[in-house]
């Protein structure tokens, strides 16, 4: 009984990975020019909207994912008031249940499969989606703190407050000229930036 219940929780675990995965790459197509996207047969049109396309493999993908995590919900369920001396009432029937779950396990990772292998990578959409906020300040907090030895939480202050001013002054992170950001690392530090104009880019 107890090794069906694990086989089933570790096809679920992996369908939380997989139902995650779909969800980020779903999350881009609240964007009109999503910055990763899907090729051909895997999308669909709107019904309602000429312009939109649908990325409904991954809406299938995700609903596989789904299935999966709750067929391992269900093997716990189907076993848990069932005495260890006794389980020969549930063991053909619980067997079956999970040779129909694997091959949805299965079905799911060939769906994964399908996804991966039309998946398009924009890589100037998502260069522009990074320089348009400030996606890349724990990268300056770590950069500080690497190359200059500057505490994290004190470069995380620098990079905070940076944040704070060019949102402030409308200017996107490469926007920022070297004098305003050693005037924000000079009031939170009182010392001189660190970092040459090659680090800071």
């Amino acid at each position: 009984g107890d090794c069906k219940v694990e086989f089933a929780t570790a096809l679920g675990l992996a369908a939380l990975n997989v139902g995650r995965f779909a969800q980020y790459l779903l999350f881009q197509y609240d964007d009109p020019a999503p910055g990763f996207a899907l090729r051909g047969t895997l999308v669909s049109h709107s019904s309602a909207m000429p312009q939109k396309r649908n990325p409904s493999a991954l809406e299938r993908l995700r609903l596989a994912a789904s299935e999966v995590a709750a067929n391992a919900h269900t093997a716990a369920f189907f076993a848990h008031n069932t005495p260890l001396y006794e389980v020969k009432d549930v063991r053909e029937d619980h067997l079956l249940r999970l040779e129909r779950w694997a091959a949805e396990a299965g079905a799911m990772w060939e769906q994964l499969g399908r996804v991966l292998d039309s998946l398009t990578i924009q890589k100037d959409v998502l260069r522009a989606q990074v320089d348009r906020d400030y996606s890349t300040m724990t990268e300056l907090a770590e950069t500080l703190h690497r190359e200059a030895r500057v505490p994290f939480r004190t470069g995380h202050e620098v990079a905070s407050q940076l944040t704070t001013y060019g949102r402030e002054q409308g200017k996107r992170p490469r926007d920022l000229t070297r004098a305003e950001v050693d005037a924000i690392y000079g009031r939170v530090t009182r010392e001189a930036l660190p970092l040459t104009d090659e680090q800071l880019r």
